[in-house]
């Protein structure tokens, strides 16, 4: 039976300014909200009286959320629901908030690397975005014991067979838990808004062989996450 994360989206706001994202840091016409922790647990509720346990909180990088509120809304979902997976998308962080949020209880953690090949990942993000440091988390989650999820984004702008290429290279090097293969989504109000997106054959196609290259890792679409 497939695995599908009952995801709780619950901030929009984000200290960065990656080129493709509409939650972009200087992206001024977007109206951001940010969850409650009451509203979180409500939303999960719903999700686990649906049968659901496996819980995604993801959310852009958002400096309010610091680790001691991080912690706090992470023992309050494992309280409440024992029994569930919990997993975080919070992007890059060092080890010893890492450590902190193992400690509460997260089991897993997602981290899109977007790009391995390093002049592609500088196409599309801002200055100041490392994407070796991003490689370097994701290593460090899979020694921690995290069950780690990483991904392939189909049809980026720049995209070619060499930087998918060094995706799957890198993704044969970490070994994630977890590999999601998504699309390209142009972005209003974002330099690539318009920019083609692709069609979901070739998406499905890249999803066909990550599971022939990765057998043991779980491939996951974007239909598998369910927004609460």
């Amino acid at each position: 039976m497939a695995i599908k994360f009952a995801t709780v989206w619950f901030t929009d706001y984000c200290s960065n300014d990656c080129r493709y994202c509409v939650y972009s840091r200087d992206n001024w016409d977007l109206k951001r909200n940010r969850l409650t922790k009451k509203e979180i647990l409500s939303r999960l509720r719903s999700a686990f009286k649906g049968g659901m346990d496996h819980f995604l909180l993801a959310g852009g990088m958002d400096l309010y959320f610091d680790d001691d509120k991080i912690v706090d809304i992470i023992q309050e979902i494992k309280r409440e629901f024992p029994s569930c997976r919990l997993y975080l998308s919070i992007g890059e962080k060092y080890i010893q908030s890492y450590e902190r949020f193992q400690k509460a209880g997260a089991d897993g953690y997602i981290l899109y690397h977007r790009s391995a090949d390093p002049a592609h990942f500088e196409m599309l993000h801002s200055m100041g975005l490392a994407g070796e440091f991003r490689k370097q988390c994701l290593f460090v989650l899979k020694d921690m014991g995290f069950e780690v999820g990483s991904g392939i984004t189909v049809g980026w702008p720049y995209q070619s067979p060499k930087t998918l290429a060094a995706d799957l290279t890198f993704l044969e090097d970490l070994k994630p838990d977890i590999i999601v293969v998504e699309p390209f989504r142009p972005q209003k109000g974002t330099v690539f808004e318009n920019e083609p997106a692709p069609g979901m054959e070739a998406v499905k196609e890249v999803a066909k062989r990550a599971e022939k290259l990765f057998p043991k890792a779980k491939v996951l679409l974007p239909k598998d996450f369910i927004m609460m």
